[in-house]
């Protein structure tokens, strides 16, 4: 189902004070007006590494060689000109050591690795696959980056090496009996390296929040896909990397010469409907809004800039000023932030609030590759309440669960992830597991409810059926089993239940409906 919530193509925008007809500008008109319009972050504490250095003889010696045959192998792309390259790359690392110099020896010893993971069909070398290799020289790798604080090194190596241990766990469960190697070694090293996949993914989710910026206990956490609105409570987001960050803030007059403020932060990914944010200038009240955005850190990728203009897009109808806009500036641009409603400054920080990250929502975009979903609101601190409202998946998304993740252990998802060519597998794993936790355990209790309260029938098509997460989702997904059964009462006889008609419902429950506004791509 199609639904366009821009209302009107009349523009109303201001950036940096002054009229701007985004609807009508070119994407390299808005991409050079963003530009020009001044950065909105006061302070920076993410962590960054400068990864130059000074080759030094011997050492530098290997190192150039290394190069020469790298060039040769991605010029030719033979595979022996990528194996001396490697040999070149753990020489000049190990002289590197030999010579007190950690930081260029970290970097050889994870180009060794990322060379290994490079050969094609993943080798049996010395009487180990290559991705076993991998695994040993990016754990010499990350001991030096470690040892010398730099964190933000350790976690770019710590997500390859996920894929070098999930690598080498394929390769021994398909070894056994294929006379490789023992089949005793292959299934010690398949259980071996099993063992390492989950803490491995964990400590990645745990590195990227640390490097992204010091924690802020106090501020509210939005996840892609979602709206946060506060009044006066600290919110943020992270992990902003194609995506773009809206800040929207409304003041109006509180009394006294003082003003009440409400800002909304919105995390829009590439698979986020941009027209959604009428979401937000829709539940504030009327008068023009400032906006500050963050994001689209890499200037000459193609979804970082769609992404950007598409948003400046749709806010062309609304009463904006865009006042500033930290972008396109790579690999050393923030990646998180949050910011106080009163005074609308934005620092790099971490959010951090409550007791556990959503993680079923971080894993969100994994299940909606095909559509364009709008933004959903996490939370409203104006209703007097900090709590999350649960997460809606719709019949869509519960049967990309089902059949795709649900039941499959990490290197099954490591598979799969590999296969739908995602990128950050390490990561996307811990994201997804702790959705599939949390979805078995609603699925449980939906499934004692609905044996009691369904007919046979629709009981036996539970798979199909929509289902909450989260907070509070007990009482919501009994509700939609309630109504199930009401709608299946009232059907003609021989009837087919609609499950996309029971997600409309939902609207008329008081709960969010994430179906009714999604668009096919």
């Amino acid at each position: 189902m199609r639904e366009d919530w821009t209302e009107t193509n009349k523009s109303s925008l201001l950036v940096g004070g002054k009229p701007f007809d985004a609807a009508a500008a070119s994407d390299d008109e808005i991409l050079v007006a963003m530009k020009l319009l001044p950065g909105g972050l006061s302070e920076r504490t993410g962590l960054f590494t400068d990864g130059r250095y000074n080759p030094v003889p011997p050492a530098s010696e290997h190192e150039f060689a290394a190069y020469d045959r790298y060039n040769d192998y991605s010029e030719t792309g033979s595979s022996e000109s990528l194996q001396e390259a490697i040999r070149y790359y753990i020489q000049a690392a190990e002289a590197y050591v030999a010579q007190g110099l950690e930081k260029p020896a970290a970097n050889m010893y994870s180009l060794a690795a990322q060379g290994y993971m490079e050969l094609s069909d993943n080798p049996v070398i010395e009487g180990r696959p290559a991705s076993e290799h991998a695994v040993s020289y990016f754990d010499q790798a990350i001991f030096f980056h470690d040892k010398q604080g730099h964190e933000d090194f350790s976690y770019r190596d710590r997500d390859k090496r996920y894929n070098a241990v999930a690598e080498t766990v394929l390769f021994y469960r398909l070894a056994s009996g294929q006379g490789l190697v023992p089949d005793d070694t292959a299934n010690e090293c398949a259980e071996r390296f099993y063992e390492r996949l989950g803490p491995e993914s964990e400590a990645l989710s745990q590195s990227s929040q640390r490097m992204q910026g010091e924690f802020d206990p106090e501020a509210l956490r939005v996840e892609q896909k979602e709206i946060g609105f506060s009044c006066g409570q600290k919110l943020g987001t992270d992990n902003v990397g194609q995506c773009v960050a809206l800040l929207v803030k409304s003041s109006s007059p509180a009394g006294g010469g003082l003003e009440h403020s409400v800002v909304a932060v919105a995390h829009i990914d590439f698979e986020t409907d941009p027209s959604s944010i009428r979401t937000i200038f829709d539940s504030l009240p009327p008068g023009k809004k400032q906006v500050r955005l963050l994001g689209a850190r890499f200037e000459q990728d193609p979804v970082s800039q769609k992404n950007l203009c598409n948003v400046v897009r749709a806010l062309n109808p609304y009463e904006a000023d865009v006042i500033s806009a930290d972008i396109h500036q790579g690999n050393d641009g923030p990646s998180s932030f949050v910011v106080l409603p009163a005074d609308f400054i934005i620092r790099e920080a971490v959010a951090a609030a409550g007791n556990k990250t959503p993680y079923a929502s971080c894993a969100y975009s994994l299940i909606t590759e095909d559509a364009l979903y709008p933004l959903r609101v996490a939370f409203d601190t104006r209703t007097g309440s900090v709590d999350r409202s649960p997460l809606f998946l719709d019949a869509y998304m519960v049967g990309v669960i089902n059949e795709h993740y649900a039941g499959r252990d990490a290197v099954e998802l490591y598979k799969a992830f590999r296969d739908f060519g995602f990128y950050d597998i390490g990561l996307s794993s811990f994201y997804m597991r702790e959705l599939l936790d949390e979805y078995k355990a609603a699925w449980d209790a939906v499934d004692v409810y609905a044996r009691v309260r369904l007919p046979e029938e629709l009981y036996n098509r539970l798979g199909e059926f929509p289902v909450y997460l989260g907070d509070n989702a007990e009482h919501h997904n009994q509700a939609l089993v309630d109504r199930a059964a009401d709608l299946y009462q009232a059907m003609p006889v021989g009837g087919e239940f609609d499950f996309c008609l029971l997600e409309q419902e939902a609207v008329g429950l008081g709960f969010e409906d994430m179906s009714a506004h999604k668009l096919e791509v």
